[in-house]
């Protein structure tokens, strides 16, 4: 189990070195600790990683952007059909045996 500011640092990481745009962040789940302690750190370290976001110059809460739907080129859509004719002899070959 990893330690609050190992997370963190994670989260952190995540966002500024790797250009991860959504973070999924579930609750602590230290067994030593109550439920409520648990989501009450959670929530202060979010906060806090809120805070540290904005300050380093990212925007939150912006609509993200649609993504340009790039088309296979022709070729590409022959080749895929050549491994698809290829594929099919020797997919019903080693079933019929």
């Amino acid at each position: 189990m990893q330690t609050i500011d190992e997370r963190y640092y994670r989260w952190m990481r995540a966002v500024i070195d790797r250009g991860i745009r959504v973070v999924y962040i579930s609750p602590f789940k230290d067994t030593k600790k109550s439920y409520s302690t648990n989501l009450d750190n959670t929530i202060k370290i979010i906060g806090d990683f809120h805070r540290d976001i904005v300050t380093k110059g990212f925007v939150l809460n912006q609509d993200l952007k649609h993504l340009p739907t790039a088309g296979n080129p022709p070729w590409r859509l022959l080749m895929i059909g050549f491994s698809l004719l290829a594929a099919g002899p020797c997919t019903w070959g080693c079933y019929s045996s």
